[in-house]
């Protein structure tokens, strides 16, 4: 799933030659489990020193069922197990958090399964609240992916908002499209985080009253000035900014206000 999300981002951000999309991904495999992967060491291995902008990760599905290795072995769905899992979210999101990457953790969208649904919703939880603990992106996808009467479908809208297949044969994985669909959502939030791929927004700075953040996550990534969609050889569309702002035209006085010269000449 981790590797559909990418291909979905690199086929988003083709047009973006300043942006590569590089995965780290083992199949089946995930947090829990008797051979799962030390994520913190590769994930470290991997950002360290690089040219790494934001993380993206996605995980879960493969550790339903899957025990915790100790003296004696947690069994999944006991507390301990939960306790355990939380431990290790929290710990890989701070791996990451550590080396100043932005995190942006993609959430399990629901099933046709009942009692899948029903760990997916908990695993959610875990990862929502252990990123956003961290200032951490959760990207939820539960209400994206179900129907207008608020129940599981394989079909929905992609993004050019035709109705199209959307889950695997299975109900839990996504086709070609549902992928695209998932990174249109995961694109979008890396273009406010980033500023528009222009360079890196300032880490802290959202929530901060003393700042006013001019560029970054908390302005859209429109890449035309003010007055850009003026034809420059007719002069038609220029609006009244266009005209105060790019050609230095002064606005026209309004009867009655202080700035207005008429009543000084009275």
């Amino acid at each position: 799933m981790a590797r559909g999300i990418a291909d979905g981002l690199a086929f988003t951000l083709a047009d973006k030659p300043m942006v590569r999309v590089e995965t780290l991904t083992e199949d089946k495999s995930g947090l829990a489990g008797d051979n799962a992967p030390d994520w913190n060491g590769r994930v470290l291995a991997k950002v360290r020193g690089a040219d790494v902008k934001a993380v993206v990760i996605t995980m879960g599905r493969e550790d339903l069922g899957k025990r915790f290795l100790s003296e004696p072995p947690i069994e999944f769905g006991v507390d301990a197990w939960w306790s355990t899992y939380e431990k290790k979210v929290g710990s890989l999101v701070r791996t990451i958090r550590q080396e100043r990457k932005p995190v942006l953790w993609v959430g399990l969208a629901p099933t046709g399964n009942a009692l899948t649904n029903t760990d997916f919703v908990l695993l959610n939880d875990v990862f929502r609240g252990q990123t956003e603990a961290e200032r951490g992106y959760f990207i939820g996808l539960w209400d994206v992916f179900l129907s207008d009467a608020g129940e599981y479908s394989s079909y929905g809208p992609d993004v050019d908002g035709k109705n199209l297949r959307l889950r695997t044969n299975d109900k839990i994985g996504f086709t070609w499209a549902g992928y695209r669909k998932v990174a249109f959502f995961v694109e979008r939030q890396l273009s406010r985080l980033l500023g528009g791929y222009g360079g890196l927004a300032f880490e802290g700075v959202e929530d901060d009253p003393d700042f006013i953040v001019l560029t970054g996550r908390t302005t859209s990534p429109e890449d035309v000035l003010l007055g850009g969609d003026v034809d420059q050889e007719t002069g038609e569309g220029k609006t009244l900014a266009h005209q105060y702002f790019v050609e230095g035209r002064p606005l026209q006085s309004v009867a009655g206000r202080v700035d207005n010269t008429a009543r000084i000449s009275q």
